[in-house]
C-alpha cells in the first residue's frame, strides 16, 4: 500500500512538472517561435532557429506520449498491456531525447559555466539522456529478471530525470520572480542566465540524489543486498557501483556550481561564452574572470 500511494505522489508531481511545458507552447503560438527555456525573464531573447522547429516538434510530441505512457504504466502496475506498452514507450523516448540535441546545439543562450569544453546545460543534457536512458533500461532488463521491487525503482528514477526540465522550469520561474521582486526593475541577461544556471543545477542535484538514495535507487537495494538465495548477473552489481559513483560525482560537481552561483556577485561584470568557446573549467567565486571590455560581458548589456 506504502508503495502505490508513493508511485502515486510520483505520478501526480511528474504530470505537474511535464504541465509546465504548456508555458513554451504559449510563448510559442504568440510569437512563432520556440523558447526552450519557457520564454520567461530574458529568454525569449534567444529564441530556437526556426530551421530546428521540426525538431523540437517531434521531440515535444514524443516527450508527451511519454508521459501519457507513464500514467498508464504506473496505473497498470504490470497487469494488461504492460509491457508491449513500455517497450514501446522506451523506445519513443529515447527517440525524442535524441532529436533535443539538435536543438541544444542550435541555441544562442550564452553560458557561464563549463567543463572540458563543454557548458552546464551541455552536460546537463547528458546526464539527463543517460539517466533516463540507462535506469529505463535496466528497469526493463530488471524486470525480466523477476526483480519487481528493483524495477520500479530504475523507472521511477528514469521517470524523475524525465520531468527534471519540468523540475528546472519551476525553478527558473520562482528564482526569477525572486530575484525581480527584489529590484526594482525588470530582470536582466544576466540575471536570467544566472537563475536559469541555477535551476538547472538544483534540477539534476535533485536527480542524482535520488539515483543514490536508498528508497528509490535500484542500484543502492543491489549493493546492500542480505539475501543471497538468487544469484544475480555479474553486471548487477558491477554497474551498481558505477551509477553509485556518477551519482556522488554529480552531487559533487553540482553542487559545487550551485554554490559558486550562489556566491556570484551580479553586480560586477561577469564574462558569458558561447558553446564554440566554453573553456575547460570555470568557477566565478575563486578566480577572476572578469572583464568589462569583453564584448559578450552581459553586465553592461
Amino acid at each position: 500500500m506504502k508503495s502505490i500511494r508513493l508511485e502515486q505522489g510520483i505520478m501526480i508531481a511528474f504530470i505537474g512538472l511535464s504541465a509546465l511545458f504548456t508555458l513554451e507552447f504559449i510563448h510559442f503560438v504568440q510569437s512563432g517561435r520556440w523558447v526552450i527555456h519557457a520564454g520567461a525573464a530574458g529568454f525569449s531573447q534567444w529564441p530556437q532557429p526556426i530551421q530546428e522547429n521540426l525538431s523540437v516538434l517531434l521531440h515535444i510530441i514524443g516527450m508527451l506520449l511519454w508521459v501519457a505512457i507513464v500514467i498508464y504504466q504506473l496505473k497498470t502496475r504490470g497487469k494488461k498491456a504492460h509491457i508491449w506498452v513500455g517497450r514501446f514507450g522506451a523506445s519513443i523516448m529515447i527517440i525524442a531525447l535524441i532529436l533535443a540535441w539538435g536543438p541544444a546545439v542550435e541555441s544562442t543562450v550564452p553560458a557561464l559555466h563549463a567543463l572540458a569544453g563543454l557548458t552546464l546545460i551541455d552536460i546537463t543534457l547528458i546526464v539527463n539522456f543517460i539517466g533516463v536512458v540507462i535506469e529505463t533500461v535496466i528497469g526493463i532488463l530488471k524486470a525480466r529478471d523477476k526483480r519487481m521491487l528493483e524495477h520500479r525503482q530504475h523507472l521511477i528514477v528514469a521517470i524523475m530525470f524525465i520531468a527534471a526540465p519540468g523540475l528546472y522550469r519551476l525553478l527558473f520561474i520562482l528564482i526569477s520572480n525572486a530575484v525581480e521582486l527584489s529590484n526594482s526593475h525588470p530582470i536582466t541577461k544576466l540575471q536570467a542566465l544566472w537563475a536559469h544556471e541555477l535551476a538547472a543545477c538544483l534540477a539534476i542535484l535533485a536527480g542524482a540524489c535520488l539515483l543514490v538514495s536508498r528508497t528509490f535507487s535500484g542500484h543502492i537495494t543491489v549493493i546492500t543486498e542480505t539475501n543471497t538465495r538468487r544469484p544475480r548477473p555479474f553486471w548487477h552489481k558491477a554497474l551498481a557501483n558505477v551509477m553509485i559513483a556518477i551519482g556522488i560525482g554529480l552531487i559533487g560537481l553540482f553542487s559545487i556550481w550551485s554554490l559558486d552561483l550562489l556566491l556570484m556577485d551580479l553586480e560586477s561584470p561577469i564574462t558569458s561564452f558561447t558553446r564554440n568557446d566554453a573553456p575547460n573549467w570555470i568557477h566565478y567565486y575563486s578566480i577572476s574572470l572578469f572583464d568589462s571590455s569583453d564584448p559578450h560581458n552581459l553586465a553592461t548589456h
